[in-house]
Order: structure tokens, then C-alpha cells, then sequence
């Protein structure tokens, strides 16, 4: 018999992967505010990757950091495409806090 145990999903709702273990080398980029390398680097790692909306959230804060306000928008849609639980950590991420001037990322986060 084999048990999996996935940390990090809310109580009695199905875990969705997010692509964190994908994230960890290029968070070093980040947290070096690195912003242009870190988000070069995700959107590889998001070409590559595609299924995991953790991946393109961390994309879009990269994105918004580095003065890519279109394609952190875009990436940011996308994110929130595969979980509105997206939307709910953007509306406070102050990685996002160049963009909250913006009309389309007001829009996204109103739902």
C-alpha cells in the first residue's frame, strides 16, 4: 500500500499542484530582486511546464516587478484561468502593486 500525502490544499477540496519545486532556482533570482532574469527564466519554465497556474502566477509577479505590465496581465488572466484562488492572492501581493493603477488589472481583479 502507498500514501500520498499533498501539503498545501485546503481541507476537503482536491490539491492542486502549483509547480513550486519548478520555482525554487529561480525564486533565488527573485528574492535577488533579479526581476528581468527571474522572469526570462519562468517564462521558460512556463513554456515548458504549462499546466501549473503557480508557475505563471510567479510569472506575472516577476513580469509586474520588471516593468512587463502587459505580459504580467496576461500571464496573471491566465493564472487566474486555471484557479480563482489566483485572483484572491493577487488582490493583496504587493509584487503586483505597479499594476493596480491599470484598468485591465483592476478588471481582473473584480472577476
Amino acid at each position: 500500500m502507498t500514501t500520498v500525502v499533498a501539503v498545501g490544499g485546503p481541507s476537503g477540496k482536491v490539491y492542486e499542484p502549483e509547480g513550486w519545486e519548478l520555482w525554487a532556482p529561480v525564486n533565488v533570482l527573485f528574492q535577488a530582486d533579479e526581476y528581468d532574469a527571474a522572469a526570462d527564466r519562468a517564462l521558460e519554465l512556463v513554456e515548458a511546464n504549462p499546466q501549473y497556474g503557480g508557475l505563471l502566477y510567479n510569472l506575472a509577479c516577476c513580469e509586474s516587478l520588471a516593468g512587463r505590465t502587459d505580459d504580467a496581465i496576461g500571464h496573471l488572466r491566465e493564472a487566474i484561468g486555471r484557479s480563482d484562488r489566483y485572483r484572491l492572492y493577487a488582490q493583496g501581493d504587493s509584487d503586483f502593486d505597479p499594476l493596480r493603477a491599470e484598468p485591465a488589472f483592476a478588471e481582473l481583479l473584480a472577476g
